[in-house]
């Protein structure tokens, strides 16, 4: 059962102006961002709105109070449902079904963590990063390049391969972009990394920085220290990894950072040579940040910063370094020059994970909700205008995905549920209102793009996944140390195991794989150490296999929280029974789904390990979906024309798509049209 949302004080709207790693050329070569006429389709083109995590039963219960005008318009005279999301409904395994209409067993993508059976380590699930390489002399070898795992074709690629012109704006996991015929355009989302090829890494100068925090990387940032002579600081900034040096670990190259108080409540900040000012509260413009490797090689970046306050200390947060739209090292659109044809309107963050949640997430050296928000809807207003220039051309199929209702869904769910441990009544007053806020910015750009479209044109909005709040965290590596599935290196399991002695690091390195038969990583994974594939596998396929899975659902399936005395398991899947296709042998063994209020604890998604199984979530991140129940966690789907399905899934958004376009559904597809 869902928890009930309490009734949430009003308060009014975030104005939208304050709250708000292969090079295919260095020099980029601009084209027109007008495709050539692709021929009126016999019903019109097709609009895809996508808003990652709108809830069903939230939208449901704020449009029963008054809101959302467009979307209940839109539903009365089309129609409105739960869209089915995948297992586990998260935003890689999402996204990837949605972009080729296949279940996981085809797309390959299961979780935004990948193991390697040889290793027994954990990777990067959704995109493979490779550095550059130079010749003994100096010179440029190869460029860097980036892959994406996803297997099979998106279906804009489809339509695109049949001639239509298609538009496809920030749709998450997309990285590398697609090559499209020439009439097409595309803009990378979620999966393109920073300039050091991270998932998103800010940094944080302040004089309030612990000597011995300063350079020395946090979840999500580096802290540096400021310490000021006659009113001037200087520290650096750090770029990419110096993938000519032979040392390890390999430095990273960086510009020097000048911090400058100005009086009056003012700073000067110079960035790489680039100065600017700005007092306490305020937004730099955008800097112009480049890295180079010698004369081989430069990366061109963009950043901008917030002075968080100048008195009594100095605090400044610098956004993640984005890769330049107009001269990335990896191209993020497609063609590549489309990304300094789009930057003609302003500079604009490449970096896929564009909403900074560890910032906010941070316990120390980050940013207010304040500054967050603001910073999210500068990002939101940048997509709306991108999207509606796309409807202004003609575009048979226009795909345009915003990422904020997701982001503030995790880290105001605090607010939103006064039973969360980090439940704020002083910030509940302010922003506790946050996540309805952002289905309201839905709402209105749904208004807004069905004023531009015509009667024949099919409007589609849809959400990945849901969302619940994440009040406690599960640990599998512990569970699986406490039932003995999961041996330590000279310690042993069960009961034999203390709590104190429960290892603290990372990437189960305390684990006797000669001992073990089970591990977890991944939000919710787990893996049998199975003989032939893992390295040191001693559970053998068939009768041996099937009793241990078997064991480890039913054990899990009846796992209590001894402090709520609730059962936190809704079900334990077998990744050889939920997926088909050529990439199911990639599956876990087990997929496990929590219910409301539960997650796969923080620490156990890197194979770390807690002290008791079932642990209290202390961070702002205080809303998710990435491990739960797919019954109960369903995005949603409207659609300006009826659907003709009882149950419509993510899987049929590009099967539908395609067939409204005239365009012929791929067999290997898994979805079915629903229009």
């Amino acid at each position: 059962m869902r928890l009930r949302s309490p009734s949430l004080p009003s308060r009014s709207r975030v104005a939208a102006a304050a709250a708000l790693v292969a090079v295919a050329g260095l020099v980029a070569v601009v084209v027109s961002s007008t495709p050539a006429h692709a021929g009126k389709r016999p019903g019109g083109r097709v609009v895809i709105l996508g808003f990652d995590g709108v809830d069903p039963e939230l939208y449901q219960k704020w449009a029963k109070d008054g809101d959302f005008a467009n979307l209940k318009r839109l539903a009365q005279s089309g129609a409105f449902a739960p869209l089915e999301s995948t297992l586990p409904p998260q935003s890689p395994v999402a996204w990837a079904s949605f972009a080729t209409g296949t279940n996981p067993g085809k797309h390959g993508i299961f979780d935004f963590i990948k193991r390697d059976p040889s290793s027994y380590l954990p990777g990067v699930g959704t995109n493979d990063y490779v550095d550059p390489t130079f010749t003994p002399d100096g010179k440029l070898a190869t460029p860097p390049r980036a892959t994406n795992p996803r297997q099979g074709p998106p279906f804009w690629k489809v339509a695109s391969d049949a001639g239509l012109a298609v538009a496809v704006l920030s749709v998450p996991y997309t990285f590398p972009p697609d090559p499209l015929n020439e009439q097409s355009r595309m803009l990378s989302g979620l999966g393109v990394p920073d300039l050091r090829m991270t998932n998103s890494s800010y940094a944080y100068y302040g004089s309030d920085v612990k000597p011995a925090d300063s350079a020395k990387p946090i979840s999500g940032g580096v802290p540096f220290r400021l310490e000021f002579k006659n009113d001037v600081a200087e520290s650096t900034l750090e770029g990419p990894v110096d993938a000519r040096a032979t040392t390890k670990p390999r430095p990273r190259l960086k510009v020097p950072v000048k911090v400058e108080k100005l009086g009056g409540g003012k700073v000067r900040l110079t960035i790489g040579g680039q100065a600017q000012e700005a007092a306490a509260g305020a937004w730099t413009g955008w800097y112009d940040v480049s890295f180079a490797f010698g004369d081989a090689l430069v990366e061109h970046g963009v950043t901008r910063a917030r002075v968080l306050s100048v008195a009594p200390e100095v605090r400044i947060y610098l956004a993640p370094v984005s890769m330049d739209p107009r001269n990335p090292p990896i191209p993020v659109t497609s063609p590549n020059g489309y990304g300094a044809e789009l930057a003609k309107k302003g500079v604009f963050k490449t970096v896929g994970w564009v909403e900074d949640t560890s910032a906010l997430n941070a316990d120390n050296y980050g940013v207010d909700e304040e500054t967050f928000l603001q910073d999210v809807y500068s990002i939101v207003e940048e997509r709306e205008q991108k999207t509606i220039d796309a409807l202004a051309q003609p575009f048979d199929l226009v795909i345009s995905a915003f990422t904020a209702t997701d982001r503030i869904s995790h880290l105001f769910y605090r607010l939103l549920d006064t039973g969360h441990p980090e439940y704020d009544a002083a910030l509940a007053k302010r922003y506790g209102n946050a996540i309805r806020e952002a289905y309201r910015r839905m709402d209105a750009f749904v208004g807004k793009v069905q004023a531009v479209l015509k009667p024949e044109d099919t409007l589609i909005v849809i959400s990945d996944h849901g969302f619940h709040s994440f009040r406690r965290g599960v640990n599998l590596n512990t569970w699986l140390v406490q039932n003995c599935f999961l041996t330590l290196k000279g310690k042993g399991c069960g009961d034999a195991v203390k709590p104190a002695d429960m290892p603290n690091g990372d990437f189960l390195l305390d684990a006797e794989w000669t001992k073990t038969k089970a591990y977890a990583f991944g939000t919710g994974q787990i893996y049998v150490n199975l003989a032939g594939r893992e390295k040191n596998g001693i559970v053998a396929k068939g009768e041996e296999y099937d009793k241990l899975v078997t064991e480890i659902s039913a054990k899990l399936g009846a796992l209590v929280d001894p402090k709520t005395n609730t059962k936190a398991v809704a079900g334990v899947f077998r990744g050889d029974k939920s997926f088909t296709g050529d990439a199911a042998a990639k599956a876990p063994d087990l997929q496990v789904a929590f219910v409301e209020g539960y997650r796969t604890d923080w620490k156990s998604i890197l194979g770390g390990m807690t002290q008791e199984v079932v642990v209290t979530n202390e961070k702002k991140w205080s809303g998710d979906h990435s491990s739960s129940d797919p019954k109960d966690t369903q995005g949603v789907v409207f659609a300006s024309v009826p659907i003709q399905s009882k149950s419509p899934g993510i899987v049929d958004i590009g099967p539908t798509a395609l067939k409204r376009l005239g365009v012929a559904v791929p067999a290997n597809m898994d979805g079915k049209p629903i229009l």
